[in-house]
């Protein structure tokens, strides 16, 4: 149990694990004083729960969940009163539609009352944005196989390592994406530090560091557009769809 309120409040802050305590409580109730009333309600609450963990992208938050709840149901009255065989038919039923909602929007999507399986194309779009597919896609089109884009590693949006997948191109550090052999986290560690709060750098730090680099590109979100484009240093690269993220360049005139 502590383990798993410290994952819900890694993952989704502290509004999250107080609720996660109240969802507890509830069930406990329900448990010890078996009335109708809880029992509704802790099963509504859970259901909110499970759908608002999956509407945030942490979809084993909401599994969890619906294990917990499952444990749950099979305390109340209703349930005890069931055979073994229907018990079994019930836990299925639960687990396939927990799994069924956790999967949604990542495996299939409904569309006009049918069910479609997403491609690999529709994965990507659904997980990264349409935005961020569709300058990933322009930035590896217009881009050799080994150039090197830069982005603040400490970025807590998932669109760098989704633009470093789709496009195919490095990024010259990830946070989340560390070496195995010792020399190789060494490096990533060096460039980690050296690259570490880029967003709070000035364009004159940004441009001498990526010179020195040997680095034309970078990802940039919209809050820092103002100040690389008042800029000489850079110039815009690329952008897409409702330009929440551009790719700049070193200018050639500077």
């Amino acid at each position: 149990m502590v383990s798993a309120f410290a994952m819900v409040a890694v993952n989704a802050g502290i509004m999250a694990p107080i609720l996660f305590v109240v969802l507890l409580s509830l069930i406990y109730y329900m448990i010890k004083y078996d009335t109708k009333l809880s029992e509704c309600i802790g099963m509504l609450f859970i259901i909110v729960e499970i759908n608002w963990f999956n509407n945030l992208g942490i979809q084993l938050v909401a599994v969890v969940l619906g294990i917990i709840m499952l444990l749950a149901i099979f305390q109340l009255n209703v349930i005890k009163k069931l055979n073994n065989t229907k018990k079994y038919i019930l836990a299925i039923g639960w687990v396939i539609g927990i799994l069924a909602l956790s999967l949604y929007g990542k495996l299939y999507i409904i569309n006009n009352s049918s069910i479609s399986v997403l491609n690999p194309k529709d994965y990507l779009i659904a997980s990264s944005t349409q935005d961020v597919y569709d300058l990933a896609e322009l930035f590896s089109e217009n881009t050799k196989k080994d150039d090197v884009f830069l982005a603040d590693p400490g970025s807590e949006s998932d669109a760098v390592g989704w633009l470093q997948v789709i496009s195919r191109r490095s990024c010259y550090v990830l946070w989340k994406t560390t070496p195995a052999s010792k020399g190789s986290i060494e490096e990533w560690y060096e460039r980690y530090l050296k690259v570490k709060g880029i967003s709070n750098f000035d364009v004159h730090k940004v441009f001498n560091l990526m010179n020195e680099e040997g680095i034309r590109y970078i990802l940039i979100d919209s809050r820092q557009y103002e100040k690389y484009d008042e800029s000489d240093l850079f110039e815009i690269y690329l952008e897409a769809g409702e330009d929440s993220y551009r790719i700049y360049k070193l200018s050639t005139v500077q």
